[in-house]
């Protein structure tokens, strides 16, 4: 009874799906079925497999050996269940509502509402347009860096950012986005061709320089410090869920899409997992670009594959912006949506249209006017996104974020939240589904407000050793504290040698000794003896230092 149903709701109620990169929730379409489970297979690995996934191993490396992928197996083995939840909850939905002789849940927020009410429907629907806008942001990371090592050119982040808004602004203003679909494919090739050439220049790099985790100081097996980031950067990589129901909506026999969700699920974990944790094995500590902007600053040549993720992310970014911007059009700003061409306005329309006529509306008029309103808002989204992406210049730290807060409610605590409300009928399930929710409400806050933390320790301004210790003891007292090779050496070893503070360079300018009284030699001794130890424990700290070379060879101006 459930499939013949099933079929006959998506005779009257079947979408397409808008094939937007990074999860993305689909616009419903009037289309015809008929999805094959080979192009149902694909949509939901390409949902996945964005460029985003090219700053894994950046949190991986932030995670450690062994916490890393246990953790990640983890949470790719609850976001796969939470994916079964919500097609439950479209069921159950669905049933009732068929019942009734009501349309059918097609999204995401309408199962929400479903099941949760209006409200639900309100904050599931918010927490998709935030997910979707931070990914943008993440996208304009990402052009800003992948230019920088593609094309080899040393600005600002803000003004590789800024280069890129206008292109992104025009991009983004049609309101009619299916021109642009086919570039996905080209966007999806592009990153396909950049993880082979991660894997082949990870390997070569293991086999010719030997991998991180054989040498003798090896990585770390777990890293509880910066283990947040890695969380909210896992998060980010599985948004695929609210593209699920679009898409087992369009397929022919909804029987085998949970099957076909498996396996492309699995793949897509498989593959985010190695590119993760081998390209950190192999090279080690990883800085906070895409992966293919670090092998480039190791000697890798990828400038040509840096410069087609950047074309590829830049040509699809309306794709990803687009259907955030419908929801914030309609049902915030109230600007509605202009129907497709072709299609009839119907009574409701005939009567709108006649009513104008009666009262000296200008139909046309007010169509200009509210493609002006739509062209502002979008301008305006675009500046807001470029603006975060400068406030945020660490695409892993950014990626993360949008992971640990609105990820984490997208992915992690709506699912069994509804499946607890609509479903569950026994103490075990519910119980299940209770501990679900509070950890994950409970990394909510925790992991977001780390990665805060995380996030404005990396873009402030770094405060110089000398600066600290003066706030610390004063600055009358600074010459005194100086004298302890505990407080002078890590200070030296901290400068550049253009850098070294003069009180280490210029001790007869800067140590000022009273002497006075018959033991004035005894005294004067005293602090030669004390600035010899200081220079001497100085020049000893920087030949053991591995980064103090030009320090180590100043050691005679240190005497």
């Amino acid at each position: 009874a459930r499939a013949r149903r099933g079929r006959r709701y998506r005779a009257r109620t079947c979408a397409a799906v808008t094939d937007a990169p990074d999860g993305a929730e689909a616009k419903p379409a009037n289309v015809e079925p008929g999805m094959t489970p080979r192009d149902a297979f694909f949509t939901l690995f390409k949902a996945n497999v964005g460029p985003g996934c090219l700053s894994l191993p950046f949190a991986f490396a932030q995670a450690g050996t062994l916490l890393g992928p246990v953790s990640f197996v983890s949470l790719a083995a609850y976001s796969l269940y939470s994916q079964h939840l919500i097609l439950d909850c479209k069921e159950a939905a669905n049933d009732r509502r068929t019942r009734r002789g009501d349309q059918g849940a097609r999204t995401y927020g309408e199962v929400a509402g479903a099941c949760l009410g209006p409200l639900g429907q309100t904050v599931t629907e918010l927490s998709v347009v935030l997910v979707q806008l931070g990914i943008c942001v993440v996208f304009f990371d990402f052009l800003a860096e992948s230019f920088e090592a593609g094309a080899g050119v040393e600005a600002p982040h803000a003004y590789l950012v800024g280069g890129f808004m206008p292109f992104v602004m025009l991009l983004s203003l049609p309101r009619d986005i299916k021109a642009l679909a086919p570039l996905s494919a080209a966007a999806n090739a592009a990153t396909l061709l950049a993880l082979l050439a991660v894997f082949g220049a990870t390997g070569e790099h293991a086999l010719t320089e030997g991998a991180a985790i054989q040498t003798s100081e090896g990585l770390p097996k777990g890293l509880l410090t910066s283990f947040p980031v890695f969380l909210g950067s896992a998060v980010y990589a599985f948004e695929g869920q609210t593209l699920i129901l679009p898409v087992e909506t369009a397929i022919q026999n909804s029987a085998d899409f949970r099957r076909i969700l498996d396996t492309s699920f699995v793949t897509v974990a498989s593959l985010l997992l190695a590119v993760g944790w081998l390209s950190y094995a192999s090279l080690g500590d990883i800085a906070d670009v895409p992966i293919t902007a670090e092998l480039q600053a190791r000697g890798f040549d990828m400038h040509v594959v840096n410069l087609l993720l950047c074309g590829s992310v830049l040509l699809t970014f309306p794709l990803q912006l687009t259907p955030a911007m419908s929801i914030i059009e309609e049902k915030l700003l109230g600007i509605p949506a202009p129907p497709p061409p072709g299609e009839r306005l119907g009574v409701r329309g005939w009567v709108k249209e006649q009513v104008q006529s009666v009262l000296g509306i200008d139909a046309e008029a007010q169509q200009a006017a509210e493609i002006k309103r739509r062209t502002a808002a979008r301008v305006s989204a675009v500046a807001l996104l470029a603006g975060c992406a400068c406030v945020v210049p660490n695409i892993g730290l950014a990626a993360a974020l949008v992971g640990s807060l609105p990820g984490s409610m997208v992915a992690l605590i709506l699912p069994p939240l509804m499946h607890l409300y609509a479903i569950d009928d026994n103490r075990l399930q519910r119980a299940g589904h209770v501990l679900m929710i509070g950890a994950s409400t409970a990394f909510m806050f925790y992991g977001t407000s780390k990665n805060v933390m995380a996030v404005v320790s990396a873009t402030s301004t770094p405060v110089s050793p000398m600066e600290e210790l003066a706030s610390s003891v004063g600055p009358a007292d600074v010459p005194a504290a100086l004298l302890d090779p505990e407080i002078a050496d890590p200070i030296l070893l901290s400068c550049d040698i253009d850098d070294v503070p003069p009180a280490l360079l210029a001790p007869e300018d800067t140590f000022p000794v009273t002497l006075s009284g018959p033991d004035v030699a005894e005294q004067a001794g005293d602090a030669t003896d004390q600035v010899t130890a200081l220079a001497e424990a100085g020049a000893t700290a920087a030949r053991e230092h591995p980064a103090s070379e030009t320090i180590a060879s100043a050691e005679g101006d240190h005497r």
